[in-house]
């Protein structure tokens, strides 16, 4: 395992790193994190990224950890001993793909081991359908784990990385012949009382409890709160109030508010219409907690192989933290060398359950990524 970094997003320097990595018999194939604060200068990546000989994925964030630290612009290459069977994923909003374009990635994965990596335009339509469509044919011997890529500007831009260079409304999956040990959480607790989503589609919440989504999601937080609230204040206090989807499991799907349209809430992911859903707070030794045992839990499945650390944390804990997110990126450590982004949704399948696209989470993983799981 071998990690290139440089500082910014430069066109040349970009190249550079690939041709070190490229030209390291050790290394097979390559995970790529950029950090930008808008799409649009992603681009100067496309160049360096077309025509290499290794396969490449990865995704366009809001920031980067590398050497422990946050980078708001930059590129971090991870160039792994094992090589990845990938499928691209274009117009990822027109519906799931067909199996076609999957194809071969299920025969990558053997029963007992196998890591799934997954980065998505974040503010693609069809998200969900395409994860299901992965699973099926990728099927549950594996970890997955990868997270919605894009900016903080919310608009579908270029930012999936690929060998076809840098792609928008598109996906890059990824099957690594190598086990991994996922730990996922999130500290959200719930507060009031649950509320049911009467009209909605996709990721547009347009009632609950048969009234204004916004009116009811601004009365919940003015109750816990105890104070007056404005709907002008939305961008102020939403990062800090998340919704919950209930589950029979009594844990929550979180989900994340991101703007009003008119009187309805947009969220970063599918909201199901007739789900209940729970208003969500988290104070900071909570959230804190919570990235502690996502990286415990990796820790935990572990083994003592060459391996490579992965920290996927939503850019909105950052935003709700402020200056204590240093601690959080601090106690998620998994362990071992490790490289994160600031993702916009978060990609797992936690336990023995289907995958799911998460919010507002902390995703830590240890990949053996030397490892062999099968010939």
């Amino acid at each position: 395992m071998r990690i290139e970094w440089v500082e910014g997003l430069d066109g040349a320097e970009a190249s550079a790193a690939l041709d070190r990595l490229e030209d390291d018999p050790a290394v097979a194939s390559v995970l790529a994190l950029a950090a930008a604060p808008r799409l649009e200068p992603a681009r100067v990546l496309d160049g360096p990224l077309q025509g290499r000989s290794v396969p490449i994925l990865g995704g366009v964030f809001p920031g980067v950890v590398v050497e422990r630290a946050r980078r708001s612009e930059a590129l971090v290459l991870v160039g792994l001993p094992r090589r990845l069977r990938t499928a691209i994923v274009h117009d990822v909003g027109s519906g799931p793909p067909s199996r076609s374009a999957l194809a071969g990635l299920q025969q990558a994965v053997a029963e007992g081991g196998g890591t799934v990596l997954a980065f998505v335009d974040a503010m693609s339509e069809g998200i969900e359908e395409l994860l299901t469509t992965v699973f099926d044919e990728v099927g549950p011997f594996a970890s997955y784990l990868g997270g919605g890529a894009g900016s903080l500007e919310l608009a579908s831009g270029p930012c999936i990385l690929t060998n076809e260079g840098v792609l928008a409304d598109a996906a890059v999956i990824g099957v690594l012949d190598a086990p991994s040990a996922v730990g996922v959480a999130h500290g959200w607790r719930p507060v009031g009382e649950p509320m049911r989503v009467t009209a909605g589609s996709g990721r547009t919440v347009v009632e609950l409890d048969h009234e204004p989504a916004a009116t009811v999601y601004l009365r919940a937080v003015e109750a816990h709160r105890g104070q007056a609230l404005d709907l002008d204040r939305f961008p102020e206090i939403a990062p800090s109030y998340p919704l919950g989807i209930v589950r029979l499991d009594e844990e929550f799907v979180v989900r994340d508010p991101v703007a009003i349209d008119q009187t309805s809430l947009v969220c970063i992911a599918e909201v199901p219409e007739r789900a209940f859903v729970r208003l969500l707070h988290g104070d900071a030794q909570a959230l804190l907690a919570a990235a502690e045992r996502s990286a415990q839990d990796a820790r935990a499945h572990a083994s003592t192989q060459d391996e490579i650390g992965l920290v996927l944390d939503c850019i909105s804990r950052a935003l709700h933290l402020g200056e204590r997110f240093d601690e959080e990126l601090a106690v998620a450590d998994p362990g071992v060398p490790w490289v994160g982004a600031l993702s916009i949704g978060e990609i797992s399948n936690p336990g023995d359950r289907f995958l799911e696209l998460h919010n507002k989470t902390v995703l830590a993983a240890r990949i053996q990524a030397g490892a062999r799981v099968h010939p």
